[in-house]
């Protein structure tokens, strides 16, 4: 080693001892402040540093080849994903495209036979929802719609995740979307209707979007859901403004009062439902969006999930 290298080697390893002499007098005297955290971080940064690169380490000796993978080519590559039930056999889904795709002219010729000859016009469209999902290609659609008719989602079916989107269509769609249970026949709708009134926004969307049906029923009978019936309350009526709204367009309607002693507002709504043999209930949409996925309230989450009657939702 000649004499500068030496020299240099002489002043860091002083710089080094000075700073090291520093560090441990500042931590001693500022340990009780917070320094204390300094000395417990730095030692713990390093152990985890350390890790990581033995892991990364770990990962480049586990997947090393000693020869190059053999590929064949002039092969199609085929994607299988699993669908059905979580512990069945997986499924190829060029094979359920292709079903549905056979399936096709019978459900035209039904909604072409249901639709023809009404008042109001009907076009039968076919679409590949391809790798976006049913609920995005169906979307754009239901906007420009008087009304969206979907069918209640059932949880045991193995496709609800991908075919049933009631819920996206009643949140996303911006309009009015029907609900038909899975359970029961039902030929007559919007001849006994129940509204659900709570002075929110989704529900005055909800009515309003209804009015066309509103004035054809026979009953409309508006009900209102205390919450806390132990409060007590002045002379007006939660339902009286909005039944004067509907009178004003045509809507006969009568207004109540109900307390839920039943449990929640949900079960309420359903109990006088079947309390006035309603054939329809007209509400809003409550609920919050959480990254993609939307959470319904207890209310709407209820009533869709035990409806016995179609439901006519709007956010």
């Amino acid at each position: 080693m000649d004499g500068a290298n030496a020299l240099r080697l002489v002043v860091n390893a002083v710089g080094a001892v000075a700073t090291g002499a520093a560090l441990v007098v500042v931590l001693a005297a500022k340990f009780a402040e917070g320094a204390w955290v300094t000395l417990l971080l730095i030692p713990g940064l390093l152990v985890l540093f350390y890790k990581v690169r033995g892991h990364y380490e770990y990962v480049v000796r586990a997947t090393a080849c000693a020869r190059p993978v053999e590929a064949e080519v002039g092969k199609p590559p085929f994607v299988i994903v699993p669908t059905g039930a979580a512990l069945g056999p997986p499924a190829i889904v060029d094979a359920h495209c292709e079903l549905y795709r056979a399936e096709n002219p019978a459900m035209q010729a039904a909604f072409e036979a249901t639709t023809g000859g009404r008042g109001f016009v009907a076009e039968w469209r076919d679409d590949d929802a391809g790798a976006f999902g049913v609920a995005d290609c169906v979307l754009p659609y239901a906007r420009t719609a008087d009304l969206v008719v979907a069918s209640q989602t059932d949880p045991e079916w193995p496709g609800t995740d991908r075919l049933d989107i009631a819920e996206r269509l009643a949140m996303e769609a911006g309009r009015p979307v029907l609900i038909v249970p899975n359970a029961g026949v039902h030929r007559r709708v919007g001849e006994q209707v129940l509204v659900a009134w709570n002075g929110r926004r989704e529900a005055a969307r909800a009515v309003f979007d209804a009015l066309p049906i509103l004035r054809g029923a026979n009953a409309v009978n508006v009900v209102w859901i205390n919450q806390r019936p132990e409060r007590e309350h002045g002379q007006d009526i939660p339902t009286a403004d909005i039944c004067t709204a509907l009178t004003r367009h045509g809507v006969k309607c009568e207004a109540t009062e109900q307390v839920s002693p039943r449990g929640g507002v949900g079960e309420t709504l359903l109990a006088c439902a079947r309390e006035m043999s309603a054939d329809l209930l007209v509400m809003g949409c409550y609920g919050h969006a959480r990254l993609r996925e939307f959470v319904f309230g207890g209310a709407s989450r209820h009533v869709l999930s035990h409806m016995p009657i179609p439901v006519r939702m709007s956010h």
